[in-house]
């Protein structure tokens, strides 16, 4: 089990199969795990461990990151 923008979610896999699954527009986020911000090109391997925190923000114009 993960936290995903502080809500239980029941998954095992990479960042990449998370975000997809979750429906996210891969190229309109950036994602935080337990507070480091992991680089878009890690996203695919990047495998989440039980208790991760990921919080993804949505990318907006002028460069403000608002919780998605």
């Amino acid at each position: 089990m993960i936290f995903l923008n502080d809500q239980r979610v029941d998954f095992c896999g990479t960042l990449e199969e998370l975000l997809k699954k979750q429906g996210y527009n891969i190229h309109a986020v950036a994602v935080l795990v337990n507070d480091e911000v992991i680089k878009k090109d890690q996203w695919s391997c990047y495998q989440l461990k039980d208790n991760d925190r990921v919080d993804v923000v949505a990318i907006m114009g002028g460069g403000a990151l608002y919780e998605f």
